[in-house]
C-alpha cells in the first residue's frame, strides 16, 4: 500500500497581527466553514450557548462542530483550541 506523505507550511510574520478568518483555518487545519466560524467564536470568548444564539443553531450542533475541530485538530480541550489559535500563525498581539 503506498502512503502519500503531505506537508503543510505555515509563513507568518511575528511582527503583524493577522486577523483570524474562517478560509485560513478551512485552508490551514480542513475545517468545514461552519467548525471555523464556531473555532473563531470560541477564541473570541463566546459560550457555547452563544455561538449557537449566534449562529441560529442549537448548542448540541455547536458542541458536535467543536467534538469534530478538536479530532481534526489533535486537541483534546476547548482551551487547547484557544491557545492554538491565539499563538500560532493566526494569533492575535495584545
Amino acid at each position: 500500500m503506498k502512503l502519500d506523505n503531505q506537508v503543510a507550511m505555515i509563513i507568518s510574520d511575528p511582527e503583524k497581527n493577522q486577523p483570524i478568518v474562517p478560509e485560513a483555518l478551512c485552508t490551514a487545519y480542513k475545517l468545514t466553514p461552519s467548525e471555523a466560524k464556531v473555532a473563531i467564536a470560541l477564541t473570541n470568548g463566546l459560550s457555547i450557548d452563544e455561538v449557537a444564539m449566534l449562529h441560529g443553531n442549537q448548542p448540541s450542533t455547536i458542541k458536535s462542530q467543536l467534538k469534530a475541530i478538536k479530532s481534526k485538530l489533535g486537541i483534546s480541550r476547548q482551551s487547547e483550541l484557544v491557545k492554538m489559535l491565539l499563538t500560532g500563525p493566526f494569533r492575535v498581539n495584545f
